[in-house]
C-alpha cells in the first residue's frame, strides 16, 4: 500500500514512472501482517473527533463584577429546601459579596 501511495504521489508530480519501477524492484515485498489489533482492550474510536478548545481572553474586572452581581441575584432567587442547603447558599452569597466589594478580583 505504501508503494501505491508513493507511486500515486510521484505520478501527480509529473515525474517519470520508470524511477518508481526501479525502486519497486529494489525493495523486496514484505509479508502482510494480520490486521487484527494486538491489544485486546483497544476499542475503535466512534464518533467525530472533538474540535480544539478555544482559549478566550480573560474578562475585564468590571465584567467580572457584573457577572458576580448577576450570580448573587440568581442565588437570592433560589428557595432552599432544608437548613444545609440554606447555609450553603448563604456561604456562596457571602463569598460573592466579598468579590464584588474587593478592590481587585482574583483571576479564575
Amino acid at each position: 500500500m505504501a508503494f501505491s501511495v508513493y507511486a500515486f504521489l510521484s505520478a501527480s508530480k509529473n515525474e517519470p514512472v520508470e524511477k518508481d519501477a526501479e525502486v519497486a524492484e529494489e525493495v523486496p515485498a514484505a509479508p502482510v501482517a494480520a490486521t487484527k489489533s494486538v491489544i485486546p482492550d483497544e476499542k475503535p474510536v466512534a464518533g467525530p473527533i472533538p474540535a480544539p478548545i478555544k482559549v478566550l481572553p480573560p474578562n475585564a474586572e468590571q465584567e467580572q463584577r457584573e457577572l458576580f452581581k448577576w450570580m448573587l441575584e440568581e442565588k437570592r432567587k433560589v428557595k432552599p429546601s432544608d437548613r444545609a442547603e440554606k447555609k450553603k447558599i448563604d456561604d456562596e452569597k457571602a463569598l460573592l459579596k466579598q468579590f464584588i466589594g474587593a478592590k481587585s478580583i482574583p483571576s479564575i
